[in-house]
């Protein structure tokens, strides 16, 4: 065998094995991006809405809770907040929770935004941004699935144009 085919060999061999050895990383942070994610232990937290009535989450307990952690300055937050709304409107309240936590900003600022647009599903605010430190959340929007015991089922990073029918399969995992 030749020095060079030996080298290309060579060469394709290792990235080979790097590919392999890559391959697992990879599709752990892109099913973890999609919307699968280990089921594990909701954090519980108190938070205050924009009427002042405080929400834990433990206090939901057999509902299944849409997590939604954003911000007003936040474009593909506000691209999916219509939807969200729709979404809030055509469910069952004694079976779905949905909390939308605004991180690091005034009330002002985040009632005047619902106000405007008519947001009528309660919006949380996380002023110290140590709720969204505990759902280890790096990018917004993230939505957190939470099911009927308290476990996240399911984790998605960035909008989504939310629909009820794209959702159940979501809490039915």
């Amino acid at each position: 065998m030749s020095y060079k085919v030996y080298c290309k060999t060579l060469i394709v061999a290792a990235l080979l094995c790097c590919c392999v050895a890559v391959s697992p990383c990879f599709y752990a942070t892109m099913s973890h991006a999609m919307g699968e994610a280990p089921s594990k232990k909701a954090p519980d937290f108190t938070l205050y809405d924009l009427a002042g009535k405080s929400h834990t989450l433990s206090d939901y307990k057999g509902k299944v809770v849409f997590l939604n952690f954003w911000a007003t300055w936040c474009p593909p937050c506000r691209t999916e907040m219509p939807a969200m709304q729709k979404l809030f409107l055509d469910s069952d309240k004694s079976k779905f929770v949905m909390l939308a936590v605004d991180i690091n900003q005034k009330k002002r600022v985040v009632a005047d935004f619902a106000k405007t647009n008519g947001y009528t599903f309660p919006i949380l605010l996380d002023t110290n941004g140590k709720v969204s430190d505990k759902y280890q959340v790096s990018g917004i929007p993230a939505t957190f699935i939470i099911d009927k015991s308290g476990n996240i089922v399911n984790r998605i990073i960035g909008s989504r144009h939310w629909k009820w029918s794209e959702f159940v399969p979501l809490i039915n995992k």
